[in-house]
Formats: C-alpha cells, structure tokens, sequence
C-alpha cells in the first residue's frame, strides 16, 4: 500500500502521527515550511503571499490522504475567540499501520531530529510560528 504514497506523502503522514495530531491547516502548512528551514525538507514548495504562506501541493497531499483514510480531519471547538471551529488532522488507525512501515523507510536521524523540532513548535502559537519562519 506505501508505493501508492509518493515520498512527500509518506513524509506527510509521518509528521502528522509523530506530532499526534495538528489543529489548523495553516499550523501544518508552518510547521511543514519551519522544518525545511531546519534541514527536514519534505519535499514542498512554498508560496508567501506577504500575509501567509501556502503549499498547495501539501494542501493536495493531505487531501489524498484523507480520502485514502490514513488522515481524519475532526472539527473542534476553537480557542479562538473569532472563531467557533478549527480544524484537527489526526492518523488513523489505518494510517498508524502504514506508518511503521514508513517510519522503516527513514532514517534514525531524521526521525530523531523530526521529533524534536515537532514536539517544539507544535504547540506554539500561529503567531510564533509566523516569526520563525519570517525570522529564519
């Protein structure tokens, strides 16, 4: 089943089962571009409108591996004050199944450092990721 994921895609679904889950697209889409900045690129280019960054090949990406069911996208109430739903990405179990075969295809180092810079920046807030990957 992995051969129909291209690499980025397994790359994708890595990221997201090592950080558990991911509220907001726009979360994932900084998290994606500041660990590029740090040496674990994963393969996607990146758009900077002045205001936002954007990847649509990860936002494509994502989309297939939902529609396959190795990712869930799960509405949840919002800290937000402005809004009333965010966006969460989860593995599945499905997905979890196939990431132990991916999690083979990666090296021990970037495994490593993958879960050092995930379990950093992925509670930040979108504010503070913005500045590190403005600043970086």
């Amino acid at each position: 089943m992995s051969t129909q994921l291209s690499q980025r895609q397994k790359l994708l679904l890595y990221l997201i089962s090592v950080a558990k889950e991911i509220e907001n697209l726009y979360r994932l889409h900084l998290l994606t571009l500041l660990l590029a900045k740090r040496g674990i690129d994963l393969g996607y280019r990146f758009l900077d409108t002045g205001e936002a960054v954007y990847s649509p090949e990860l936002h494509r990406d994502l989309k297939q591996l939902i529609e396959l069911g190795l990712v869930e996208e799960v509405l949840v109430l919002s800290r937000k004050y402005h809004e009333l739903y965010d966006k969460v990405y989860r593995v599945t179990q499905k997905g979890a199944k196939l990431c132990e075969e991916v999690s083979r295809e990666i090296s021990e180092d970037v495994r490593k450092k993958l879960s050092e810079e995930v379990s950093k920046f992925k509670e930040l807030e979108i504010v503070d990721l913005i500045e590190l990957v403005r600043s970086g």
